[in-house]
């Protein structure tokens, strides 16, 4: 299909031992329906194929890059930062490497911003486990979103992100825990931003044993922290926001991921 505009997107991933799924994910870029964008894969000295397989791809297509970080287990934030560095395109999206795209995932984020004169799409997305077609449910966002709504719950998967580079600047994630989520919000706070979802689910999201069996307790601590050392928010309304996205986070995991 014909590209919409010359638009380059650049697509980040940073990878770490996935070499059980990064077939899926990159195979879902390369059947993207818009065909003009770059796959900057950031390696974090995985021990198993999947640097080799990267390698393997960029071979093959002058649009895949790969890159290293420079130190082991650097975490997913140092690895994506690096990606936006080495980045060229107009547009940004993210993608873990266990994850992936519907083919039509970039076509209809940038015809959605052209319509909406946006800067920044989100969209909704199916959880699996396991096998890629072992689909468990689905989540849809809300349609308005903003830095005040965000506080209270998140309802952007980074894997569903893509952003105008050239209307908002580069942005980099903060390096603290829940970096992505820190960064919606330092982008949302901008008056510049323009945001549109994606209604159609656009991505799929893997749900891990480890992720269905994490600390809960942990997760709230890290919530916490991003209100307080990352926005500056006092005590007592950090823990009302605590208290919105905890009930939003039970709301969300066991009414919205229907199916579930």
């Amino acid at each position: 299909m014909q590209n919409l505009n010359n638009s380059l997107v650049s697509i980040i991933m940073p990878i770490y031992n996935g070499e059980a799924y990064i077939h899926d994910s990159i195979s879902s870029v390369k059947k993207q329906s818009y065909d003009n964008w770059e796959l900057i894969i950031i390696d974090d000295h995985s021990n198993d194929a999947s640097l080799q397989i990267a390698q393997k791809y960029a071979e093959q297509d002058e649009r895949v890059k790969v890159f290293q970080t420079e130190m082991l287990c650097s975490g997913a934030a140092k690895a994506r930062n690096l990606g936006v560095q080495y980045c060229t395109g107009r547009y940004i999206a993210f993608l873990d490497c266990d994850d992936y795209w519907s083919a039509n995932k970039i076509q209809l984020q940038i015809a959605l911003m052209k319509e909406h004169n946006a800067n920044f799409c989100y969209g909704s997305y199916a959880i699996f486990s396991g096998h890629v077609n072992n689909l468990i449910g689905e989540f849809r966002p809300q349609s308005l979103i903003s830095y005040s709504k965000l506080l209270r719950g998140c309802d952007i998967g980074c894997l569903t992100v893509m952003y105008d580079s050239y209307a908002l600047g580069k942005h980099f994630f903060p390096m603290v825990d829940k970096e992505d989520y820190a960064l919606w919000l330092k982008i949302l706070k901008s008056e510049h931003a323009r945001v549109v979802l994606c209604e159609s689910i656009i991505a799929f999201y893997r749900v891990s044993s480890e992720s269905l069996s994490s600390n809960k307790w942990r997760e709230l601590v890290r919530q916490y922290n991003v209100y307080r050392r990352v926005e500056g928010i006092g005590v007592l309304k950090s823990l009302f926001y605590l208290s919105c996205y905890a009930c939003y986070g039970l709301k969300k995991h066991y009414i919205n991921y229907r199916g579930k």
